[in-house]
C-alpha cells in the first residue's frame, strides 16, 4: 500500500514541477497518470460495503519488518497512516466519503472505551487515549493532515501527550535527542529491541515542521517558492493550554517573525508579523468576525499595506506587504 501511495504522491509532485517550469505538456501526462493510479488505488484499497468506508491496509499478509519482530504481528484496516495519506492525497471519490475518512482516523486516534470495544484485536488496545500510531512514513503527515483536515485539536492532544507512543514520552524517560522507535527507552523497561534502536535517528522529528508551519504559522506559499510570498497561518491551541508562541524564520528576503498570544480566557488574540522587504504574506487569521479584526484602534482593512481578501468559516483572509503588524481579534 505504501509503495503504491508513493507511487501516487511522487506523480503529482512531478506535474506540479512540471508545470512551474513550462513543460506544460508533461505535467498534464503526469496529471492523468495520477488520476488513473487514484482510480486503481481506490479499486484496490476503499471499500464501501453496507455503506461504510474502509481503507483496507491489511490487503494480503504482511511480513515482519525486521528480525525478531512480533511473528503475530498483523497490518489492520484503517491504519492511521493509511488514513492520513487516502486524505492527503484526495484519494476518495466523494466529500461523504472524505467525511467518513476524517472520522474514522479521529475514532483511531482518540482511542476511547468505544473505539477499543470495537476493535478488540487491534494493537490498539493496549495503549492511552489521544495516541498516535504511526512509523517514519506517517509521522510527516500526521499534524499537517489532521490541520488541514479541521482537526488542530487532536493535533494539539497528540502534541501534548506523554504516554505511549508519544513525542514527549520519550523527554519524560530522559531523552535529549529524538530517537528511531517510540518505545526506544523507558526507565520501567529500558531498552527497546536493539536489531534497531538508534538514539540520535530524526525522522520523528517531522513534528517541527507542523509547530513552524502550522502552530506558529510560518508556511511556505506553494505557488511562490522561495518565500517571495509566504503564508502566515497561525493555529490556536484549541485546548487551551499553549496561550502564546512565537517563532522566526531568516528567509532569503529577511526575517520572518510570527508571534501570538490568547488573552481575557481565550477570548482575545493579539497577533505580532514581521514581513521582510521585497516580500508579501497571505495571512489567514482566527477571528469572531471580520470585523473584529484590528490593527490598533483601525479595523485591519483600513490599515496602511493591508489588502483584504475575505472572511469565511472564522477566518479572516487578506495579504501584507512588508512592515511590522500588531493585530487583535475577537476568537469565537
Amino acid at each position: 500500500m505504501m509503495s503504491d501511495i508513493y507511487y501516487g504522491y511522487s506523480t503529482r509532485l512531478m506535474a506540479q514541477m512540471a508545470r512551474a517550469i513550462g513543460k506544460t505538456a508533461d505535467g498534464q501526462a503526469y496529471e492523468r497518470l495520477f488520476g488513473r493510479i487514484k482510480q486503481a488505488f481506490i479499486t484496490k484499497y476503499l471499500s464501501t460495503d453496507d455503506g461504510r468506508v474502509t481503507v483496507k491496509s491489511s490487503l494480503g499478509e504482511a511480513s515482519p519488518i525486521e528480525p525478531g519482530a512480533d511473528p503475530n504481528q498483523k497490518t489492520e484496516d484503517d491504519s492511521q497512516s493509511a488514513l492520513l495519506w487516502v486524505l492527503k492525497l484526495g484519494l476518495y471519490e466523494t466529500q461523504a466519503q472524505r467525511r467518513a475518512l476524517v472520522g474514522l482516523l479521529a475514532d483511531n486516534i482518540g482511542n476511547g472505551a468505544a473505539y477499543k470495544a470495537a476493535h478488540p484485536n487491534s494493537s490498539r488496545v493496549r495503549y492511552a487515549e489521544n495516541t498516535l500510531s504511526v512509523g517514519f512514513l506517517g509521522v510527516n503527515v500526521l499534524a499537517p493532515v489532521l490541520t488541514d483536515e479541521g482537526r488542530a485539536d487532536l493535533a494539539y492532544k497528540l502534541l501534548h501527550q506523554d504516554e505511549l507512543p508519544s513525542w514527549l514520552y520519550s523527554v519524560k524517560n530522559g531523552a535529549t535527542t529524538v530517537w528511531e522507535r517510540w518505545n526506544s527507552y523507558s526507565q520501567d523497561d529500558g531498552f527497546g529491541p536493539v536489531s534497531m534502536n538508534s538514539f540520535n535517528h530524526y525522522a520523528y522529528g517531522a513534528i517541527m515542521e507542523w509547530m513552524y508551519a502550522y502552530m506558529a504559522g510560518i508556511a511556505r506559499d506553494p505557488d511562490s517558492p522561495g518565500f517571495k510570498r509566504f503564508v502566515l497561518q497561525p493555529h490556536i491551541d484549541p485546548t487551551g493550554r499553549i496561550t502564546e508562541v512565537a517563532a522566526l524564520y531568516e528567509s532569503p528576503y529577511g526575517e520572518i517573525r510570527s508571534e501570538w498570544t490568547v488573552e481575557d480566557g481565550g477570548r482575545t488574540l493579539v497577533y505580532d508579523a514581521v514581513v521582510p522587504a521585497n516580500s508579501e504574506a497571505t495571512l489567514r487569521l482566527p477571528a469572531a468576525s471580520a470585523d473584529s479584526v484590528h490593527e490598533g484602534r483601525t479595523p485591519l482593512a483600513e490599515a496602511e499595506g493591508v489588502r483584504f481578501l475575505e472572511y469565511a468559516d472564522g477566518v479572516y483572509l487578506c495579504r501584507l506587504t512588508s512592515g511590522r503588524y500588531r493585530m487583535t481579534a475577537e476568537l469565537r
